[in-house]
């Protein structure tokens, strides 16, 4: 008895077709250059104006040289403001990377407005 994609079957071992359904499995879970994509519960984060105005005021709050890193904000000032973003809204839980991606979505906005104003 085999169990292949969560389905028992009743196959004799090295048979033709549980070796084709393995394969299919491995197939799903390839990405078009070959190598196996990483399974992500959570990839994108929904946001909206209640939580981005938080999120822009506690980057401005770290904006400071303590808070600098070689490129940007250090790892802690990082965890720093995931941490007190999470504990101020706690109906949602964003990773640090999500943070990170709005921070950069937004700092991609806001020059692309400043560079039209021009």
């Amino acid at each position: 008895m085999n169990i292949v994609a969560g389905v028992m079957m009743m196959t004799g071992r090295g048979s033709l077709r549980i070796n084709l359904m393995q394969a299919k499995v491995v197939q799903k879970n390839l990405s078009p250059k070959g190598r196996v994509r990483k399974k992500r519960s959570k990839d994108r984060a929904s946001w909206n104006a209640e939580l981005e105005k938080p999120l822009v005021d506690l980057l401005h709050e770290h904006n400071t040289p303590q808070c600098k890193g070689q490129n940007g904000l250090s790892s802690d000032a990082w965890n720093k403001v995931v941490k007190r973003f999470q504990a101020s809204h706690l109906y949602v839980t964003y990773t640090k990377g999500q943070i990170q991606d709005k921070k950069k979505e937004l700092k991609r906005v806001y020059t692309m407005l400043k560079e039209a104003r021009k």
